[in-house]
């Protein structure tokens, strides 16, 4: 029997993090209209790259870099802001060796991984009782792992699976193979078990990677060919095929940049929810009509036994480049933020979209309505990192 999902009505108001640059904001978001207000503010040393919520200890442990997208930058770290009435940075920052791009807590809260784009591609780092993180224990990735971008702990408790972009073909360098790279922690050594590489990893980009409660599926979001992957895991392992393989996206690609993004599993482990993204990466703000490409949220129910995903709608987030998704505990609402503000010449003229937040409200059937679009002021700089962490909080590190 099918569990009776949430109802979407709420008891109090689910906060919401988001960073601009150095700047984190946490923001109130009533679940039942979906309005939103900031309620306190901090400036953090470097622009935020990713976050993860310790909810023992009522911290947040966020990345921090100079670096973006395209640039190394010179000054990365790791900080821990207390979460209180007002949040505060507590205790000294740890430096790291390159731009962060994702990290996670391992299942017992004792250790924090973080995962670089760039050399050295994944570090291991103590966290004492008193949420204070150590310098890095143990560093590296096997040979051949690409982009490194996200790394999380496996259902198992024993291992660990970072996601492995790898990047197309430019100019006269070559395609880099994506992979999934399974890891297992033994004391402070990082030891290579498994690589998921079909094909050898080529025309295989994947992003993201979220395991259902049963702890017997993943589901990946495979962002350079705009696709969801399932595959089947058993003792720490994945299949050696993936038991299905769709696109995220309504048709074919036909706008470039398209990628696919950040998944989310409802708490009721029934639907899942996949972004899709488009922008410019050349001519500024001021580009062409975007219709052609998708910036939405794709929505399936997963079948009960097979787990495969079944389509049931893809809806716009009344923005450009979704980012984020958030979804809060009880599952009655989604958040989407919209990466950066654009201006795009269309047959009727300049149409002006700013960057900021899509609420919607889930419904009991898993499907999306939107309540809300919250604008944020970015003044050229990016919506970047987002999510739900306050005390019906998602656990936040499986994404984005």
């Amino acid at each position: 029997m099918m569990a009776t999902p949430a109802s979407p009505h709420s008891d109090g108001p689910v906060e919401l993090y988001a960073s601009v640059g150095q700047r984190l904001a946490r923001y109130l978001v009533d679940a039942d209209d979906g309005k939103l207000r900031e309620d306190a503010a901090l400036e953090l040393p470097e622009s935020v790259q990713y976050a993860v919520h310790d909810r023992a200890r009522g911290l947040l442990y966020v990345a921090c870099s100079n670096g973006s997208p395209g640039a190394p930058g010179d000054r990365h770290w790791i900080v821990a802001v207390r979460l209180a009435q007002r949040p505060a940075l507590e205790g000294a920052p740890v430096p790291l060796p390159s731009r962060p791009i994702h990290l996670s807590l391992d299942g017992s809260g004792r250790r924090l991984l973080v995962a670089y784009n760039q050399a050295p591609g994944l570090s291991l780092h103590a966290v004492a009782a008193d949420g204070s993180v150590s310098q890095a224990l143990a560093a590296g990735l096997p040979e051949g792992a690409h982009y490194a971008h996200q790394v999380v702990p496996m259902p198992d408790g024993r291992h660990v699976v970072v996601v492995c972009r790898g990047a197309d073909a430019h100019g006269a360098a070559p395609e880099l193979p994506g992979s999934l790279q399974v890891l297992s922690l033994e004391g402070d050594a990082i030891r290579a078990v498994q690589a998921v590489t079909p094909a050898g990893g080529y025309g295989f980009g994947p992003r993201n990677i979220v395991f259902n409660a049963a702890g017997t599926r993943a589901y990946v979001s495979v962002e350079r060919q705009n696709r969801l992957v399932v595959y089947a895991l058993e003792n720490g392992r994945f299949g050696a095929e993936p038991i299905s393989m769709q696109s995220t996206l309504r048709g074919l690609p036909s706008y470039a940049p398209q990628i696919a993004g950040a998944l989310r599993l409802h708490p009721n482990g029934q639907f899942l929810y996949v972004a899709n993204r488009t922008h410019r990466t050349t001519g500024g703000d001021r580009c062409p009509d975007v219709g052609p490409g998708e910036n939405s949220i794709a929505v399936y129910r997963l079948d009960q036994n097979s787990g495969v995903p079944v389509p049931l709608q893809t809806i716009g987030t009344e923005g450009v480049h979704p980012r984020t998704l958030s979804l809060d505990d009880a599952g009655r609402l989604l958040v989407a933020a919209n990466l950066r503000a654009a201006s795009f010449d269309g047959p009727t003229g300049v149409r002006q979209v700013q960057a900021g937040f899509a609420v919607f409200r889930v419904e009991r059937d898993g499907r999306l309505t939107l309540l809300n679009r919250h604008p944020v002021s970015t003044d050229h700089r990016l919506l970047f990192w987002s999510a739900i962490v306050g005390r019906d909080a998602a656990v936040a590190g499986h994404t984005d």
